[in-house]
């Protein structure tokens, strides 16, 4: 993690656990998720040289789709209010709850 990021995690933790306004808390989550996001970037990004390096094998594993696109749609939401936009997410309840990412072969 570098520093900023946990900097930023950590000051929005703290701020979190403060009493805040319903805006400041909401701005605050919104640090949060983005370090958090951030974070995860970073990850995949060594994951992504761990794969081309051949160092990393991928298997196929289910995952929370609506929880998903659930964290994508909060991140473009704040991008979006801030342009004075609405973003709106709409699942269409015959979407499995989970899904497999699939691979046509491992990589080892």
């Amino acid at each position: 993690m570098t520093p900023w990021i946990a900097l930023a995690v950590t000051l929005s933790l703290l701020l979190l656990d403060a009493p805040l306004e319903p805006l400041q808390r909401s701005r605050a989550e919104a640090i949060q998720r983005s370090g958090e996001l951030m974070l995860r970037l970073l990850n995949d990004l060594l994951d992504l040289a761990r794969i081309e390096a051949g160092k990393l094998a991928l298997l196929p594993a289910p995952f929370d789709l609506p929880a998903l696109l659930g964290a994508i749609a909060a991140q473009q939401a704040a991008l979006a209010e801030r342009k004075g936009l609405r973003f709106d997410l709409v699942i269409d309840p015959t979407l499995p709850a989970f899904a497999a990412n699939h691979c046509s072969a491992p990589w080892t």
